[in-house]
């Protein structure tokens, strides 16, 4: 399909053009996979063009590629139509994918009945095959399925990768002790793929633990808070324990949402568990606390949005960058998503970090770090307002002051998303008052946050402390209550805008998507409501599987609204 041009070898498309997407197309090659790579990177090979390959060499080795082979087509994404059988190795995979993986024990209970499809597509000379097949096998048994695959005389989209004795008129593949594989018919020498019994395992247990997963509260602040951050979580939002329950009736201007329950139940795609989480009722004390814990916040927001403020910068809810004022070293200009990605680690940890502790979740020297640190330092200049560095000296740190401990601290610097939360935590506490802290808070969100991460950095954030999702939550959480709000008041035009922000900064939750589907109804927008009922709630599917069932809320709010049907206007 386009945009292809000329014979088929060549592709553009102008900057800015929308490609279209066309469903129907199965992918050319679906055995594809990866054998191993050199110095100019990964090779992958179309196990259905070779047809047989022997793995020969190391039988340890030899295994291991057989293992990555079938964890390979199990998982990748343009192998979701192929069905991989497994024959006496790579049982350790079986909970990798129960769908498109197959353990067998035997081969000879399995390989006559493809020997038997492989017979009829060539008789018949169907087109693309259904399903596509790899078997990998480390028993014999194949002998009248491999003369079928060799030379095929029409396509059959299956492929044998043995591990017993060397196949005749096979592609051999020798993999030595040391992991080297050589394919001389294909002009290959290569460090071969490979996974261990107990690397095949760990893959099959970490896959399998993301299939299902239970919701979590947000969590509070690890670190030692003090300031806003001892009274609120993670994503901004008043602990609990401040708060008081709502009752029957209008909740009155101790709460962001201060008229009845049913009132907003009834305006918007929301729920009166939904009323009752985001919208507590906030004592007056609790209040005066909240708003004593930030004196600066009205300052600080200024400046962020104060075009000629000198204040360093830094922007996490959106494409990840920071601005700053003072001295920029080489390092800054050819190293600035690195520099700017310490900043954000020594940003989000305010009780500072060690050199150690860089070097740690940098995987850099300490003496690397200090280094790194000290170009930082000098980019973020010096703070005219109390006449020291925004980033003081290890030992001239609040920290060190206080425990003797060598901490790296950035202080004064501007950070959107801790703008955010403060702004949140102050609404909340503020009561019907506090929409409009809410509403500068939303105007802080420019896209997906912490997206254009720097390649093969920010390990720290994305495998351990995973605040980019907390952050989701906090961003559709909040838009949901001003979306709320405003169909509640009548502003649709309000409601639009912080729905379709909250999209795009969280495409896949059902809550803000549900939103702009009530905004779209209200406008009377019957064939995009239902279109984005279809795609993007009841038949979403982010991978090859069928769609999943909706949450409940999420069935619960479709009901309310009257959006039952899931089928696609004529």
């Amino acid at each position: 399909p386009g945009p292809w041009t000329g014979a088929g070898s060549e592709w553009s498309l102008t900057l800015g053009e929308a490609l279209v997407e066309r469903a129907d197309v199965l992918p050319p090659y679906p055995l594809l996979v990866t054998v191993g790579q050199d110095d100019g990177g990964l090779h992958l090979v179309n196990l259905e063009h070779l047809g047989v390959v022997t793995l020969a060499g190391d039988p340890e080795r030899a295994k291991a590629l057989a293992r990555h082979i079938a964890a390979e087509l199990a998982l990748n994404p343009w192998s979701t139509i192929v069905e991989v059988n497994v024959i006496g190795v790579g049982e350790e995979l079986a909970p990798l994918d129960t769908l498109r993986l197959r353990h067998h024990t035997d081969g000879e209970q399995t390989v006559p009945g493809f020997v038997r499809d492989v017979t009829t597509s060539l008789e018949h000379g169907w087109g693309d095959p259904d399903p596509y097949r790899a078997v990998i096998t480390a028993s014999d048994g194949t002998a009248d399925l491999a003369p079928l695959l060799a030379a095929p005389s029409s396509r059959v989209g299956t492929a044998l990768v043995s591990l017993a004795a060397p196949i005749a008129e096979s592609t051999v593949f020798q993999v030595d002790h040391a992991g080297r594989l050589t394919a001389p018919v294909l002009g290959l020498d290569l460090q071969a793929a490979g996974l261990t019994s107990e690397e095949a395992k760990a893959c099959a247990a970490i896959v399998d633990l993301t299939r299902e997963s239970e919701p979590v509260k947000v969590p509070p602040f690890e670190q030692v808070a003090d300031g806003w951050r001892a009274l609120a979580d993670q994503a901004g939002g008043l602990r609990e324990e401040l708060t008081h329950i709502r009752e029957e009736g209008p909740a009155g201007d101790g709460s962001l949402l201060p008229g009845a329950a049913e009132e907003y139940v009834e305006a918007a795609a929301t729920t009166f568990e939904d009323v009752e989480s985001l919208a507590p009722v906030v004592p007056e004390p609790v209040r005066r606390t909240v708003e004593e814990a930030d004196p600066t916040l009205d300052e600080d927001v200024a400046d962020w949005f104060n075009s000629d403020s000198e204040r360093p910068r830094l922007t996490l809810l959106g494409a990840v960058n920071a601005e700053a004022f003072g001295i920029v070293k080489p390092i800054i200009l050819k190293r600035r998503p690195y520099i700017v990605e310490i900043l954000a680690y020594l940003a989000l940890h305010p009780k500072g970090a060690t050199a150690s502790e860089i070097s740690d979740n940098f995987g850099i020297a300490a003496s690397r770090a200090r280094t790194d640190v000290s170009a930082l330092r000098d980019w973020l200049g010096t703070n005219p307002r109390t006449k020291t560095p925004y980033l003081p000296a290890a030992n001239e740190s609040p920290v060190y002051h206080e425990s003797g401990v060598k901490t790296y601290q950035v202080l004064d610097v501007l950070v959107d998303l801790d703008l955010f939360r403060r702004l949140r935590a102050r609404g909340e506490g503020r009561g019907a008052e506090g929409i409009e802290d809410l509403k500068t808070a939303m105007s802080l969100v420019q896209g997906m946050p912490f997206s254009l991460l720097r390649a093969k950095g920010w390990s720290w954030l994305l495998d351990t402390e995973r605040v980019h999702e907390t952050v989701g939550c906090a961003i559709v959480d909040t838009a949901h209550i001003l979306v709320v709000d405003a169909l509640a008041k009548g502003d649709v035009d309000y409601a639009r805008e912080v729905a379709e922000t909250a999209c795009e900064a969280a495409p896949y939750d059902d809550i803000c998507r549900l939103d702009l589907v009530k905004v779209a109804a209200i406008e009377g927008h019957g064939e995009a409501v239902d279109k984005m009922l279809n795609d993007d709630v009841f038949n979403r599917t982010d991978d090859y599987l069928p769609p999943i069932d909706p949450p409940q809320r999420t069935s619960d709010i479709a009901r309310k609204e009257g959006w039952g049907s899931n089928r696609r206007p004529n």
